[in-house]
Order: C-alpha cells, then sequence, then structure tokens
C-alpha cells in the first residue's frame, strides 16, 4: 500500500543517511491508526513507550523526505523525554515548546520542513497574530522545552493565547504519560537517556552527531 510503502522509504532514508535517528528508529513501532485513536487535526502521534500511529491520507500526502522527517520528529520527542515531562502546564503551549525544539534540532540536521509545523528560522520563531508579530522566540538552539514554555507564558498577552491555541496546532499528537508514577517515570526517561547515549556513541564513529543531540547530552551531564 502507498503509506506503507511511503513509511518503509523513509525509514531506509533515515538509516542510510543519519546513524543517531537510524538507531533510535530501532525501538519504534509504526503502524496506521485504523482505529481512529488519532484526533481529528493530528496526522500522527506517538507515546513514550514508542507507539507511532499515523493517518494514512496524512502520510501519502507528504513526500518521501517529508516522511522522513515526520519520524525523526516523534524519535526526538522520546529522546528528548518530552512525554513524561509535562506536568501541570498548560498542554497546548508545552506542545508548542516542545514542537520548537525538536523541529529547529531537524533543520539544523538538514531535514525537509513540514507545512504546517512550528519551524524555527535562524534558531528564531515568530509567534503571529492576523500577520502582526506578538511574540518572538529567539536562541532556541540554547533552550530546553521548559525554558521556552515559561517565556511564552510569561511574555506573550493572555488575549493572544486563546487566539493563537485555535490556530497553532501541528500535524501530530504528543501523547503524555499522565497517569504515570514517580517510579514508571524515572524507568522511562532513565531508558531513553540510555538510548540516547548509545545513539550518540554510533554517530559520534561515523562524525555524523546533530549539534542539537550535543548540546542535550551535555545538558545530561
Amino acid at each position: 500500500m502507498k503509506h506503507e510503502e511511503k513509511i518503509n522509504k523513509a525509514k531506509v532514508k533515515i538509516q542510510l543517511g543519519n546513524p543517531f535517528f537510524s538507531y533510535l528508529s530501532l525501538f519504534l513501532k509504526i503502524k496506521p491508526d485504523l482505529k481512529g485513536e488519532l484526533p481529528e487535526n493530528a496526522g500522527g502521534g506517538v507515546d513514550y513507550s514508542g507507539n507511532l500511529i499515523y493517518k494514512t491520507e496524512f502520510v501519502e500526502k507528504l513526500n518521501d523526505s517529508q516522511v522522513a522527517t515526520f519520524i525523526a520528529h516523534e524519535i526526538l520527542h522520546l529522546a528528548f523525554n518530552h512525554l513524561t515531562r509535562l506536568g501541570t502546564r498548560n498542554l497546548e503551549i508545552f506542545n508548542w515548546a516542545t514542537d520548537l525544539v525538536v523541529n529547529n534540532t531537524l533543520g539544523e540536521s538538514g531535514f525537509e520542513e513540514i507545512e504546517g509545523s512550528l519551524t524555527p528560522y535562524n534558531n528564531s520563531y515568530e509567534f503571529k497574530d492576523k500577520d502582526k508579530v506578538v511574540l518572538t522566540i529567539d536562541r532556541i538552539n540554547e533552550k530546553t522545552a521548559e525554558i521556552i514554555y515559561e517565556e511564552i507564558m510569561t511574555k506573550l498577552p493572555e488575549k493572544y493565547k486563546k487566539a493563537l491555541c485555535k490556530k497553532l496546532i501541528g500535524y501530530d499528537e504528543h501523547i503524555f504519560g499522565k497517569n504515570l508514577g514517580i517510579g514508571e517515570k524515572e524507568e522511562i526517561e532513565e531508558l531513553w537517556k540510555k538510548r540516547i547515549e548509545e545513539g550518540s556513541q554510533l554517530a559520534k564513529m561515523v562524525g555524523k552527531l546533530p549539534s542539537g543531540i550535543v548540546r542535550y547530552l551535555d545538558e545530561l551531564k
């Protein structure tokens, strides 16, 4: 089927082009959303266990490079442990913050942009309402999702938050581990930290470790 062929081609593209993402892709369980689990606006989604589901029509409208971007996008949410870090934060705004970190890293790594994503340029992103810039987030390459979240919460006027929450949706669903106990959360985070370190070692051997991953490893240390 067309969507399955696109997923397989994207996996091969990742395996041939980037050893870091190739290694972490081994821990994904990718399948189409046959049960209608995804919300209407989402083309795909991933949970903290690495279960990645996608709408067939979403994948089929992307080119092969963009499907690779989609898979790598979900990999980074897992690698950065975004799906265990929501806490009591505003869901939509934390989604923005995590997507800005992920998409900035993907851009640095040479992945093709997907239309409709929150994509920074030159490590900067402008939040706009009716073509008016209401907040600019700079130096995204130096910030964690939590830092960006706090910046949006404190600097973006409330009247724009509501309007933008309806507008800035993105293409994927972040399936957060809301009911995890402290021990479960720590176990998952340590598992993905171990995987990202293993993937980084493989990538370093061939000199292809994304700069955004280097920064994240420094933060872990």
